[in-house]
């Protein structure tokens, strides 16, 4: 009679020993290693092996006193930290091409969650908020659990504790190189560490390296005595197209449509004997924090990280609004994205969403059309701040209709229409279903519907504005995030400059913009928006002339970058 085999409850066994260690290396390999590629368009990890698996292995001996438990548990709780800020860095640069901005991001939270409300309603926000913070939550828990299961594995079995440490190495064996020894973790976090020791320990030391930087880029600038009286007898607009990128050049779904665009303010110009110039900057910053880009543009300094922009707005150092304002310009921001405004002491007046009075439907995130607002600044801004008849105005007009998730995209108004009429966008509206569900499966298609509304009105606002004698410059802010197109590579953002005396134009002519609305050569090594200002000065500023640096200099300050 055949004997029927069954393996012992010892023998089932005798790999669980191992099963949670192995789980716990691999989940610990993923959190410490994994990264976005360079292009963002996925997650890999890096060839790398982690020094911090040798750390929590040292932990191991601590396990036989209290105060050697706590240490180790202490120092499992600082490697699963550093790994999980790892992961959601990760995921924030391949979904928006960009690393996270300790701790300024985390403070954004509450901005975030409102625009989510005003564009899909309160239980949307919350749930957005929700699954961000259970997720982060899920992620920790499982990096500390993790991590201590690898130290107490270390402790229980240390030729167990030997082969996991091994494995990594082994597999590198099977690439193209031996991996380096590193600390990826750690590393991620130490520069985050580094700039916020900077702030607050040493701000004059950050604001001494502005002003250097500031002074290397601009050498004609006069702090706090400088003026630009070849603006003197003209109205100065920087009108801000969201998310206008040098993308919109290269992606087949965004590229027709901008050209046309393009095309069309080119035709206008022309018949109106306006000269226009056109070229590419390099923003401080990609897929978001458009703040950093308004400031570097105007204040001549690359702001690359939230640091050097706070330091920057309480320096008190020249910007471009200061200039005009000592040359005898109203200073004004438009910005419709804004609910809260608190004004600043420098004389520059923000005219936020509430001061538009806008109350027709309300389109994408931040809800106003940016036709209206540029209508709003070319028939209403002047009463709206008051000047005198013949006082000469400076604005920065930051537009929001091409701002991620792009729908629903305001409508293209009937021919003839009022761009302050709330009522003809509501008739606009209904006329094209505007609020048709979106295919979010194609967020290409998306982005190149919103980003008509935003740059057609803008060039437009541009033709007529220089018409009457006012310079204007329209200049994207950053390339759209990461996940709206596989097309999107580099920092260079797409600017147009008009006028209708062409010396009005010469800083631009330094810059190395070609004429037209088509800007040309190598948009990588196009100057950077903070030698716009260096440019201004030079060409309208009161001083003999100086120089201009227009190259991308190597380093842009030495801040501790919060980059990795």
């Amino acid at each position: 009679m055949a004997t029927e085999f069954r393996p012992t409850g010892r023998r089932r066994g005798a790999a669980r020993p191992l099963l949670a260690p192995m789980l716990a290396l691999a989940w610990l390999l993923v959190a410490l290693l994994v990264r976005a590629t360079a292009d963002a368009d996925a997650l890999v990890l890096a060839p790398t092996f982690p020094l911090e698996l040798l750390l929590l292995a040292a932990c191991a001996p601590l396990l036989a006193s209290a105060a050697g438990r706590a240490a180790a548990a202490a120092a499992a709780a600082a490697v699963a930290a550093a790994a999980t800020f790892r992961v959601a860095d990760a995921a924030v640069a391949g979904a928006l091409g960009r690393p996270i901005s300790l701790p300024w991001d985390v403070a954004h939270v509450p901005n975030l969650a409102g625009l989510v409300a005003d564009s899909a309603g309160w239980p949307a926000a919350a749930a957005v908020v929700a699954a961000t913070a259970a997720g982060t939550a899920l992620v920790l828990l499982l990096t500390g659990a993790a991590a201590w299961t690898a130290v107490r594995a270390a402790r229980a079995r240390p030729w167990a504790a030997a082969l996991l440490l091994a494995l990594p190495a082994l597999v590198s064996l099977a690439g193209p190189a031996p991996i380096a020894a590193g600390w990826p973790a750690f590393g991620a976090v130490a520069p985050h560490l580094r700039t916020m020791a900077a702030w607050y320990l040493d701000r004059p030391a950050v604001v001494a390296v502005l002003r250097s930087e500031q002074e290397r880029r601009a050498p004609a600038l006069r702090p706090g005595a400088g003026t630009l009286p070849k603006l003197a007898g003209h109205d100065v607009f920087v009108v801000v197209v969201e998310s206008y990128g040098a993308g919109a050049l290269a992606d087949p779904d965004v590229a027709p449509a901008a050209r046309a665009l393009r095309d069309a303010a080119a035709a206008r110009a022309s018949t109106l004997d306006l000269a226009s110039r056109s070229g590419y900057l390099q923003s401080p910053t990609f897929g978001g924090r458009s703040w950093l880009a308004h400031a570097s543009l105007l204040g001549g300094v690359m702001l690359l990280e939230e640091i050097a922009y706070h330091a920057f707005a309480a320096s008190g150092m020249d910007d471009l609004p200061a200039l005009l304002r000592r040359t005898g310009h109203a200073i004004a921001q438009v910005s419709p994205g804004l609910r809260k405004v608190e004004q600043p002491a420098s004389g520059l007046r923000i005219l936020g969403a509430d001061d538009l009075a806008y109350d027709g439907p309300r389109f994408g995130w931040f809800g106003i059309p940016d036709a209206y607002t540029l209508g709003w600044a070319r028939d209403r801004l002047r009463p709206a701040l008051g000047v005198a008849p013949g006082t000469r105005v400076f604005a920065e007009i930051v537009l929001v209709s091409s701002h991620a998730p792009y729908a629903p995209a305001p409508p293209a108004l009937p021919k003839g229409a009022a761009w302050s009429d709330a009522e003809a966008w509501r008739a606009a509206a209904r006329a094209a279903d505007s609020f048709a569900a979106p295919d979010w499966s194609q967020p290409q298609r998306l982005y190149a519907k919103a980003l008509a509304p935003a740059l057609g009105p803008a060039l437009d606002f541009a033709v007529e504005a220089a018409a009457g004698g006012a310079l204007v410059l329209v200049v994207g802010d950053h390339q759209p995030p990461a996940y709206t197109s596989p097309h999107l590579h580099g920092d260079a953002v797409i600017a147009h400059a008009f006028a209708r005396d062409p010396a009005l134009l010469a800083a631009f002519d330094a810059l190395g913009f070609r004429r037209g609305t088509v800007p040309q050569g190598d948009a990588a090594r196009a100057p950077d928006m903070a030698d716009v200002l260096g440019a201004m000065v030079a060409a309208y500023g009161d001083h003999a002339p100086g120089g201009l640096s227009t190259g991308r200099p190597p380093s842009e300050t030495s801040l501790p970058p919060a980059t990795h």
